[in-house]
């Protein structure tokens, strides 16, 4: 009778648990969606503060802490940015169905060592975007804008060149790649660039290409 009693309260143990595991994801569940909607309307702090309500009630809410992470960014917390970068990589799992959110988790954190000149960890995170997405032009051109920043030109030059190469209508690729050839003092080089940025549609790129030749 004494076993079966203890048994009984392992197994009633247990189901509180799962129903209290249960409640919380629930929860947190509930917390994320209305902390979407805050951030799709730029309402970065409220968002903030959802998700910490839905990280208490779930630590290990993997899309909470991302979209913290994307928050803060926002708010030009960095270093708090990174630090839930950092939690949701970890977290996230490393099959082959989420290799393309893997990709974006680590082109937003490097996007961050970037905003903070750190150009080298910058590189190494738009690098590892691109092991998990190949086809991915934007890690390209932002890996070609951290190695341009960081003095490596024609590095950032072959990046520019490969976004082209992915997507020949990215103007931005052009308009890059044209400041690089720039600071490598190559000015026809750039007019070309420019002038095909501007075809594409860039502002910016127009400026430029007036003033060619």
């Amino acid at each position: 009778m004494l076993l079966s009693i203890a048994v009984l309260s392992i197994a009633c143990n247990k189901s509180e648990q799962s129903n209290t595991k249960t409640k919380n994801e629930d929860l947190a569940n509930e917390y994320f969606k209305r902390a979407k909607e805050y951030f799709e309307q730029e309402d970065y702090k409220t968002a903030v503060s959802l998700l910490d309500s839905a990280l208490l009630s779930q630590p290990g809410h993997a899309s909470s802490l991302a979209t913290r992470a994307s928050a803060k960014f926002n708010l030009k917390d960095y270093d708090g940015s990174i630090e839930d970068y950092n939690q949701s990589i970890a977290l996230w799992p490393k099959d082959e169905a989420n290799k393309s959110i893997l990709a974006s988790l680590y082109l937003e954190r490097g996007d961050a060592y970037y905003t903070m000149t750190k150009f080298d960890l910058a590189i190494a995170d738009f690098t590892k975007a691109i092991e998990l997405e190949p086809t991915n032009t934007l890690a390209f051109i932002y890996r070609g804008d951290a190695k341009d920043d960081a003095g490596f030109q024609k590095e950032a030059i072959e990046d520019y060149s490969k976004a082209i190469e992915l997507n020949p209508s990215e103007s931005s690729a052009f308009y890059n790649r044209a400041v690089a050839k720039q600071n490598m003092e190559d000015p026809k080089g750039a007019c070309e660039d420019f002038k095909k940025a501007a075809e594409l549609g860039s502002k910016e790129a127009e400026v430029y290409a007036a003033q060619c030749k």
